[in-house]
């Protein structure tokens, strides 16, 4: 089984990706294990919700109480695994994952000036707290030496950089389609 799992700190392009592998891969059924939400294309459940409208979507969307679904949805190992976001993209899941999937695992970088620019056209308001948060949490999946080999950085600094990367994770994924 595969898993693409995509992470980053915030306002870095992670739902935004997502959304264009969606666009890709047109979905057609939902998928509903317990708190777990998302959509089923063939035999790959992209964890999370998305609608076009929403800035903040993915598995933020999900319930804080969703591992534990999460983990028995994993574990019974019938389908792909893609997702993004704070509520799956953990140190442990990505560890654990690593040695059940074949997985690769996106970080999406930006620099400051970019964060902030996003930050302020989305309107969101994500303390510098929160945020430092979350690059730490990067930092220490970074850092695990079991997932090294496993990290793909990239810096999206235009939408067509996203759609040639969303078109690459498709190219991971797809072989394991079944119509």
């Amino acid at each position: 089984m595969k898993c693409l799992a995509i992470g980053g700190v915030p306002a870095t392009g992670k739902t935004t990706l997502v959304k264009k592998i969606i666009n890709i891969l047109e979905p057609k059924h939902e998928l509903s294990f317990g708190l777990l939400k998302g959509q089923i294309v063939g035999d790959i459940a992209i964890l999370g919700v998305y609608k076009d409208s929403e800035v903040f979507a993915g598995t933020d969307k999900l319930s804080m109480a969703v591992q534990s679904h999460f983990d028995k949805y994993k574990d019974k190992n019938h389908k792909h695994l893609l997702f993004e976001g704070d509520r799956l993209f953990t140190k442990n899941n990505l560890e654990s994952l690593v040695k059940t999937h074949e997985t690769k695992i996106i970080i999406l970088e930006a620099d400051k000036e970019t964060l902030t620019k996003r930050h302020i056209d989305r309107n969101d308001n994500q303390n510098e707290k929160f945020i430092k948060g979350r690059q730490t949490k990067i930092n220490n999946i970074k850092n695990s030496e079991l997932l090294k080999e496993y990290i793909e950085f990239y810096n999206l600094g235009s939408m067509e950089e996203s759609y040639l990367l969303a078109k690459e994770c498709c190219s991971f994924l797809l072989p394991v389609l079944t119509k």
